[in-house]
């Protein structure tokens, strides 16, 4: 096998949106996945870096089948916003991005007062919670019921090999 000398050459490519970088070997090993890859700009550059941004994930999302998720995007802006504000950052395009969103989910809960659609997912998380609960418990029992089999198989092996061993 070939020494290698020196660090892995890295490709890195945009993915669906601007900001979502992948970072690959020239073998194609993942390495890591930006999803909020922004230039450290002044912070009123970057708010509107992150507005542009916010327009170009609503546009995405419009298209009914955008290639990423949306929440690692949002996720990512969220930790961008608790950088701290310096002379040049990432958190100017995460206040930008996130405010521009903002306005989209009020129009959103505002007309049909929609709380009806998230506590129909607190009530099927908790259902999933019941069900998980339920299952880990048929594990553990199952599990349990395994090792006393063994350690009686494992018993009377030992009383055989000792009669063996006497007789």
């Amino acid at each position: 096998m070939a020494e290698r000398h020196g660090p892995p050459r890295i490709v890195v490519t945009r993915g669906a949106l601007s900001c979502i970088t992948h970072r690959r070997t020239a073998h194609g090993k993942w390495i890591d996945d930006d999803y909020f890859d922004v230039p450290n700009e002044d912070y009123t550059d970057g708010c509107l870096t992150g507005q542009r941004l916010a327009a170009e994930l609503v546009r995405a999302l419009a298209s009914g089948s955008p290639a990423f998720d949306a929440m690692d995007v949002i996720a990512a802006a969220g930790v961008a916003w608790n950088e701290p504000r310096g002379d040049r950052g990432r958190k100017g395009a995460a206040v930008g991005f996130l405010r521009a969103l903002e306005p989209l989910l009020l129009a959103i809960a505002a007309p049909a007062c929609r709380v009806g659609v998230i506590e129909e997912q607190i009530k099927r998380s908790l259902q999933w919670q019941r069900d998980d609960a339920e299952r880990k418990q048929t594990r553990r029992h199952d599990f349990a019921r395994r090792m006393e089999i063994a350690k009686a198989a494992k018993a009377r092996t030992r009383r055989v090999l000792e009669r063996a061993a006497r007789g």
